[in-house]
């Protein structure tokens, strides 16, 4: 029997369904669950503030060779660390929304560059966790997760890395490094620039800093090297304290909540907590240098062949058909006889490449569902229609507008 197909028809409707504007976004790298509160706070609340998409890429566990264990408490200690950078990234999007705060997200899991990696959203942030083994101050790692490390991974000298939970290995630099460059693909939406946030890597800047801290920072600027429409701004880290406090009043009090927050995440699992002196000293300030301005715009990467094969999805035939003509300032409504429970994407772009229409779509059973998109279309012209379902199906059909 033929497996049951999931069917797209465009239709012409006369309601309405709410188009994302354009969006500033902005990723911030850092290697453990609470170095953005402790060295970017400002700059994270300043985006958000401004409406803007913030997405956190945590590369390691922040574990301190316990892996996936425990040493005190009944939970795992990385976990406890990752529940706190969530705290702290709900608590930033809940002063800077001016709306009623919501539940605690729940962790899902999103299939990227063929790895599962564990993902929050909570208003307009994003967090990912990709759980990899802490490398110690050195780089040396820890005996529990055999002595690897972010560093070693770049430098060849080990050739593989996995998750402290066993949920991803990472076979090679280029394969952590591409990874980082989808999840940028994936979250940036219709923003044709974006802004990548790391630790320094100027020596002289950032002195000292920890090795995790270092390779985090590697990572990102090495997946973005060859997309110049990703700014980047270097902060500096532990170095930072022997330079003047520079952050207003109310900043600093805001850095203090959200560095507090994500310490609860391991005090309410009976961790001690380091909001003390050592840590605190970070707060009062936060320093940056841009290191590269973006310039030109981002690709619409989503139909690209290095985008289908890096998410390993199969194109199948999902569009049945699609209602002609489509015409400009009409009302346009798709609908989705599902192939599968789980989320739809779908993307529309002109023939430049800019992204003019997204949407996802909860797919909760397997009954038709009637999707309406508004009017998309103001101009005459071609356009390129994306649909991937889980991140595992994907088709793309031209549509003509008069």
């Amino acid at each position: 029997m033929a497996k049951r197909l999931l069917f797209i028809v465009i239709v012409l409707s006369f309601t309405r369904f709410n188009v994302w504007a354009q969006q500033d976004v902005s990723f911030s790298i850092q290697a453990h669950e609470d170095d953005w509160q402790l060295f970017m706070s400002s700059k994270i609340v300043a985006d958000l503030t401004a409406s803007g998409k913030v997405v956190f890429i945590t590369l390691t566990a922040g574990d301190a060779g316990n892996g996936d264990g425990a040493y005190s408490g009944g939970n795992p200690f990385y976990l406890s660390r990752e529940m706190g950078s969530v705290y702290s990234a709900k608590f930033a999007a809940d002063i800077t929304s001016g709306t009623t705060p919501l539940p605690v997200p729940t962790a899902t899991i999103a299939a990227v560059n063929g790895h599962n990696i564990t993902k929050y959203v909570y208003g307009n942030t994003v967090s990912y966790f990709l759980r990899l083994p802490d490398g110690d101050f050195d780089g040396n790692g820890f005996p529990i997760t055999g002595n690897k490390s972010l560093q070693k991974l770049r430098q060849g000298n080990i050739t593989s890395l996995t998750s402290v939970e066993n949920s991803a290995t990472y076979t090679g630099w280029s394969d952590l490094t591409n990874t980082i460059k989808q999840i940028i693909l994936n979250e940036k939406g219709t923003d044709n620039q974006v802004w990548m946030y790391t630790a320094s890597l100027d020596n002289n800047a950032n002195p000292g800093d920890h090795s995790d801290h270092l390779y985090a920072a590697h990572a990102g600027q090495d997946a973005v090297s060859a997309m110049l429409w990703v700014g980047i701004a270097e902060f500096v880290d532990y170095a930072s304290t022997s330079m003047p406090a520079n952050l207003s009043a109310t900043d600093h009090e805001n850095a203090a909540a959200i560095f507090m927050l994500s310490e609860w995440g391991i005090t309410e699992k009976e961790y001690a907590s380091s909001f003390v002196p050592n840590h605190t000293a970070w707060l009062p300030m936060d320093y940056f240098a841009v290191k590269r301005n973006p310039s030109g715009n981002a690709p619409f990467t989503i139909i690209g062949e290095e985008n289908i094969a890096g998410n390993k999805m199969t194109s199948i035939p999902m569009i049945v058909s699609i209602t002609s003509p489509v015409y400009t300032n009409k009302d346009v409504s798709m609908i989705i006889s599902p192939f599968e429970k789980g989320t739809l994407h779908t993307t529309i772009a002109d023939e430049k490449g800019n992204n003019i229409f997204n949407t996802e779509t909860n797919i909760e059973n397997k009954d038709g569902l009637l999707v309406n998109m508004g009017k998309i279309f103001t101009q005459k012209g071609r356009y390129i229609l994306v649909n991937t379902l889980n991140g595992k199906y994907i088709e793309t059909r031209k549509i003509i507008v008069q």
